[in-house]
């Protein structure tokens, strides 16, 4: 059984921290750097994922890419930021000793498939988000990893981004108090010859999209009571996929609603995601690129009362904190995150799979 777990009863605590100290059986040195393949091209995240290990010769030598599909290959190879790749054949990758990580980058249908093969190859595995599209398939794969003592890294991203590292280190030393709401929003428009396939392999735009928001709710406010999902398909569209879905996490001092919508013109620019606490609210929006204000009751550290605006730091790519974070992890070092661990992974693919129902709404009890 789960237990129910907050980040906002860690007081005074900051969000940066270790997360585990069980050691590797591979870490690699630092004295040469990490020599990573990349399995698939077909995620959205793919493209930017080789970008970003580009970026950082000293950190990541990059073996190559394999992708299965030839039309697949054929069109990523057109792509600049696939310029001067590599791509292997499948022993060419799975024969290659010197490899010490993967970033497994397909969609959904075969990220858990891929994900064993590298952790039984002995590799340190990314693996994008959500974690294949069952609990028991998530759990054995953690398993493994455990077993194996190799790194397992999910493909949540916003877990590292400025704008959620304030917010995070904000709660943990109790600036807006305790957490009694969080409002998140995620959109953007897809095209109707999407749609068939991912109603077939995604169900919904919780899935797909929101489930980035869902699992940093989670984080922050822990295991819900209860969650009620609604899904619509908004679109008069001969297919299944529910693009327009709401879940609304109930627990015992407020609620969490996450809405993740598909079909929204301009909802890359009006992702939104507001954390409601006693003393104050954080409010990032737009989440891409991070505008933060924060609202407080009174004077507190460095901040007056009322709305003002947070500077941050420019982050440097959407991907570069995830992919140096599992780096420093390959090495044996700690996580920058701490919560984010094997068991709220879990939850939030537990939580998630509990929406993807066929009826209109549906109400879970925890």
């Amino acid at each position: 059984m789960l237990t129910r777990r907050s980040f906002i009863h860690l007081g005074g605590l900051s969000l940066l921290g270790a997360v585990s100290t069980r050691a590797l059986s591979k870490t690699v040195s630092a004295s040469r750097p990490i020599r990573v393949a990349q399995l698939g091209v077909a995620h959205s995240h793919a493209a930017g994922k080789w970008a970003t290990l580009q970026r950082y010769p000293e950190t990541f030598s990059c073996a190559g890419i394999w992708e299965p599909d030839a039309a697949l290959r054929v069109r990523a190879a057109a792509q600049p930021a696939y310029r001067n790749a590599r791509w292997l054949t499948e022993s060419e990758v799975f024969g290659d000793g010197s490899i010490d990580a993967a970033l497994v980058e397909t969609e959904l249908p075969g990220l858990l498939g891929l994900g064993h093969r590298c952790l039984e190859s002995g590799w340190h595995l990314h693996l994008e988000k959500p974690p294949g599209a069952n609990l028991k398939g998530l759990i054995d794969l953690q398993d493994l990893a455990e077993r194996k003592h190799l790194l397992l890294q999910p493909g949540y991203m916003f877990r590292y981004h400025p704008a959620l590292t304030f917010c995070f280190a904000a709660i943990g030393r109790g600036l807006i108090g305790g957490i009694l709401s969080i409002q998140g929003d995620i959109g953007k428009v897809i095209g109707p010859e999407e749609r068939p396939w991912l109603g077939e392999n995604y169900g919904g735009s919780m899935m797909l999209l929101g489930s980035h928001l869902l699992d940093l709710a989670i984080g922050i406010m822990g295991e819900p009571e209860r969650t009620t999902t609604f899904r619509r398909k908004s679109l008069p569209t001969p297919d299944r996929f529910m693009d327009q879905e709401l879940m609304v996490l109930q627990y015992p001092r407020g609620l969490a609603a996450i809405r993740s919508f598909l079909s929204e013109s301009g909802g890359e620019m009006r992702r939104q995601f507001v954390v409601y606490g006693e003393k104050g609210t954080i409010e990032i929006l737009p989440l891409e690129p991070a505008h933060v204000r924060l609202a407080l009751n009174a004077p507190a550290e460095n901040f007056r009362k009322g709305y003002q605006p947070v500077p941050l730091p420019a982050p440097v790519g959407r991907y570069d904190a995830m992919l140096l974070d599992f780096a420093a992890q390959a090495r044996g070092q700690p996580s920058q995150l701490a919560g984010f661990d094997a068991r709220h992974d879990r939850l939030v693919q537990k939580i998630l799979l509990e929406a993807q129902v066929q009826s209109p709404s549906t109400e879970v009890h925890s």
